[in-house]
């Protein structure tokens, strides 16, 4: 993506700014999700949207489980590098608040997947958005 090329060209080129050096932090995270074994071949789902939005990911949810824990541990780990616990905790505060203001079935979604992974809501809607 521009985005991708735009952080490369600055880390080869030594010029870095502040979004830079914030988006180099998530480069482990990137690193550790774009790697797979040559023989490894990814597995394909149908997702059906005329399930219920609870439930229509969670053939995905279960194959992935173990990694979205590990992602979501991961990137919170990397927060609290980053940010002041009051910080994390508006943050926490609004994501738990987003029920109320994610539109259908975006909303359902995000619960379906947050009850099938065990990850909380608040953490599944920050990184819905923030990824």
């Amino acid at each position: 993506s521009k985005a991708t090329v735009s952080v490369l060209y600055c880390v080869f080129k030594k010029r870095y700014t502040r979004t830079t050096r914030k988006m180099l932090r998530f480069a482990p995270l990137l690193a550790l999700l774009f790697t797979s074994s040559a023989d490894r071949v990814p597995k394909q789902y149908t997702i059906d949207l005329d399930t219920s939005a609870t439930t229509r990911w969670n053939e995905v949810c279960a194959d992935y489980k173990s990694e979205m824990v590990s992602v979501t541990n991961t990137i919170y780990g990397m927060l609290s590098g980053s940010l002041t616990p009051t910080q994390i905790a508006e943050v926490t505060q609004l994501m738990d608040t987003a029920s109320t203001w994610v539109p259908e079935p975006f909303n359902s979604e995000m619960q379906g997947i947050s009850s099938c992974s065990g990850i909380e809501y608040p953490k599944v809607a920050m990184l819905n958005f923030f990824l």
